[in-house]
């Protein structure tokens, strides 16, 4: 396959995937992204976005958006990960106090360190 019908495939499957998107509901959520500036974004967006994707990645979304939140405060507000490092017990066991599912939280955070 030439150069020229990959990107047009790639192209093709965007628009696809951009059209399922916006008829799910979630257009607003692609047109946010297109106003977020790379240029604009910083350590602590970064953290907390990661911080979200890595939750939901083992916990339904529901129960993230409730408990985010003060999972958030335990992770020093996302300030920094030299901060995050210095306090990572205390963010530790002070987010999987809360945490309905105590071990499995522990586990996850374990492994991310």
């Amino acid at each position: 396959m030439t150069q020229t019908r990959k990107t047009a495939r790639a192209v093709s499957l965007y628009r696809n995937a951009e059209k399922h998107i916006r008829a799910a509901g979630f257009g607003w959520e692609l047109d946010w992204q297109r106003r977020r500036s790379f240029e604009a974004l910083t350590e602590q967006d970064l953290l907390r976005e990661s911080a979200w994707v890595v939750l939901c990645s083992g916990f339904r979304e529901a129960i993230v958006r409730n408990v985010f939140d003060y999972i958030s405060l335990c992770f020093c507000d996302w300030e920094s990960a030299a901060e995050i490092s210095r306090h990572q017990r205390t963010c530790i066991d002070t987010a999987a106090w809360a945490s309905a599912t105590e071990e499995n939280f522990k586990r996850s955070q374990a492994s991310q360190i």
